[in-house]
């Protein structure tokens, strides 16, 4: 029961942490003002998710806790 806790947890911990790296991307387009900044910010924003769910899923087996828990929490909270 612990393991799903924790999993959530973390999930919820490394979701925050990708949501404050796409916040100072975007907040570094909005401050261009161009339509190809933003752009290329909302393509930066998607490779940051999925590279970081991606990162998740690749070390689900060296993970001390519930990956499922993380993996939701995580995405819940991005």
């Amino acid at each position: 029961m612990m393991t799903y806790v924790f999993g959530v947890l973390a999930g919820l911990v490394l979701g925050a942490l990708v949501a404050l790296i796409n916040y100072n991307i975007m907040k570094n387009a909005v401050k261009k003002n161009s339509d190809k900044a933003v752009l290329l910010c909302n393509f930066s924003r998607t490779a940051v998710d999925i590279v970081s769910l991606g990162a998740v899923f690749l070390l689900r087996n060296a993970l001390p806790f519930s990956f499922e828990a993380c993996i939701v929490a995580m995405a819940a909270i991005m």
